[in-house]
C-alpha cells in the first residue's frame, strides 16, 4: 500500500511582487475518502497565515477564504 502524497505541480517556492496575479496548484493521491486540503501563505521571516481550506472527493464542502482578497 502506498502513502499518501501531496505537492505543488509545479514550483516548490513562487515569489512574486505585491499586486502580481499568480497562480497556484497541487495535487494530491490518497486513498483516504475523506480529504481536507487547506493553504497557507508565507512572507519571509514571518509565521505561515491559513487562507482556504478545500473539501475533496466523498465531501462535498466548498473552499472558505479566510478573508476576502489575499
Amino acid at each position: 500500500m502506498a502513502a499518501d502524497q501531496i505537492g505543488p505541480n509545479k514550483y516548490a517556492n513562487i515569489i512574486s511582487t505585491e499586486g502580481e496575479s499568480l497562480t497556484l496548484s497541487c495535487s494530491y493521491d490518497t486513498t483516504s475518502s475523506y480529504v481536507e486540503l487547506s493553504w497557507y501563505r508565507q512572507y519571509l521571516n514571518k509565521e505561515p497565515q491559513y487562507l482556504i481550506r478545500k473539501y475533496a472527493r466523498s465531501y462535498r464542502g466548498t473552499g472558505t477564504p479566510a478573508e476576502p482578497r489575499f
